[in-house]
């Protein structure tokens, strides 16, 4: 529509407020392949998502003795969706979500400390990380606690284990915030017995 008004049309207008809001924050994941090639198994990805501007930047790290010598992979900038006039925005990146950038299928499989922060402060935007919904599912999930029961800490990866086990049935986003729930000091070590006490009520 801007060649209309001008035969050189004007770059859109950028959100100033939401710009200087945002600016300096960015969402950062960690992300693999979906790919059946056996040279991309190992590769990794780190995801960035700016909230200034709605852009994106994939990069990949160098693995030593591996071959790849990693570098940008997307450089930084808006990207639509396949098959589809509309951007990718902030509620699209989750534990578990698979953006597809020009062909290649991520899946993101973990994200940082500013990231996670960002989504349970964000509950409207990012229900997974609504840590009472969450925990309400899981409630609602498991009748039989006998398992966790005479255990007052656990490893986090042992914990897991044992609520799908019990039955819990989450998203991957879902898995993650109910294991930052009771693993408050971020040490891996999950408080057992205040988990037990939340499932009982």
């Amino acid at each position: 529509m801007g060649s209309v008004a001008s035969l050189v049309p004007k770059p859109p207008k950028r959100d100033f407020k939401k710009y200087i809001v945002n600016d300096g924050k960015v969402l950062r994941y960690a992300a693999k392949l979906v790919s059946d090639r056996p040279e991309d198994v190992d590769r990794r990805f780190t995801i960035s998502y700016f909230l200034a501007d709605d852009t994106v930047l994939v990069f990949e790290p160098p693995q030593r003795n591996s071959g790849i010598k990693g570098g940008k992979f997307l450089e930084r900038g808006r990207v639509k969706k396949p098959q589809s006039n509309d951007i990718y925005k902030v509620t699209d990146f989750y534990v578990g979500a698979q953006p597809v950038f020009f062909g290649r299928r991520f899946v993101l499989f973990d994200a940082d400390e500013f990231a996670y922060q960002f989504m349970e402060q964000n509950p409207r935007q990012f229900p997974m990380s609504d840590t009472r919904a969450v925990i309400a599912k899981l409630r609602s999930q498991l009748s039989d606690l006998s398992t966790f029961q005479g255990v007052d800490t656990m490893a986090v990866l042992e914990f897991r284990d044992l609520l799908v086990a019990a039955g819990a049935q989450l998203q991957d986003q879902e898995l993650v915030t109910v294991l930052r729930k009771y693993d408050e000091n971020r040490e891996r070590i999950i408080n057992v017995a205040d988990f037990i006490s939340d499932m009982s009520q």
